[in-house]
């Protein structure tokens, strides 16, 4: 964690309809689950990934498979 921050985790609650709607909002054409391993927050990838995909927007799922 970055020093200036005493080792707390900052970000924000979010919903999976929020993510989603956020993507169609700024026009994006996928949503990539990656960075912090996605198998960590699966149901909420899940979620984010059955909504973006009833509305065409594509899911790309990036895991080092653990």
């Amino acid at each position: 964690m970055p020093a200036d921050r005493e080792g707390m985790i900052t970000g924000e609650p979010t919903t999976p309809q929020a993510v989603v709607a956020a993507a169609r909002q700024r026009d994006c054409a996928s949503i990539s689950y990656t960075y912090t391993e996605p198998t960590v927050f699966f149901e909420f990838a899940c979620d984010t990934a059955e909504l973006a995909h009833r509305q065409g927007i594509k899911n790309i799922f990036v895991t080092n498979g653990t």
